[in-house]
């Protein structure tokens, strides 16, 4: 029960939700980090309330040679929440703590006061400042 609970329970709205997610995969820095993202249009269509996003992120890490990725969510026209995960190696909560943001070394959020295409180009330039 508890696993069909887990695995096998999500609205129709959060299914569709995860392919956009597929979808808006990116690789930068030679594969080692992966962004997706939901623009503010997306965040805000209809049946939005019915998406559950928690793991969505962890899909974009399970990649092959990903180190670290990203989730970023254009929550207002000039903000974007970021999900942060990484593997071995690399502190997303020191990342996250750049922006007053936290959470752990392996997994962290922050909000970037800027709309989406500036927040990501943003966190990468910070990103490559770590992995180079």
């Amino acid at each position: 029960k508890i696993s069909d609970l887990v695995f096998y329970h999500r609205t129709l709205e959060t299914t569709k939700a995860l392919g956009v997610f597929i979808n808006s995969i990116e690789l930068h820095m030679s594969g080692k980090v992966a962004t997706a993202e939901f623009d503010y249009e997306y965040m805000h269509s209809p049946g939005w309330k019915k998406v559950n996003t928690d793991s969505f992120v962890n899909h974009a890490l399970a990649i092959e040679g990903v180190e670290a990725a990203y989730f970023l969510r254009e929550i207002d026209r000039e903000v974007t929440r970021v999900s942060l995960r990484a593997k071995h190696g690399f502190d997303v909560n020191a990342l996250a703590g750049v922006y007053g943001g936290g959470g752990h070394a392996k997994a962290a959020g922050a909000t970037i006061k800027a709309p989406l295409a500036e927040a990501k180009e943003i966190l990468l330039k910070e990103t490559a400042k770590t992995l180079g």
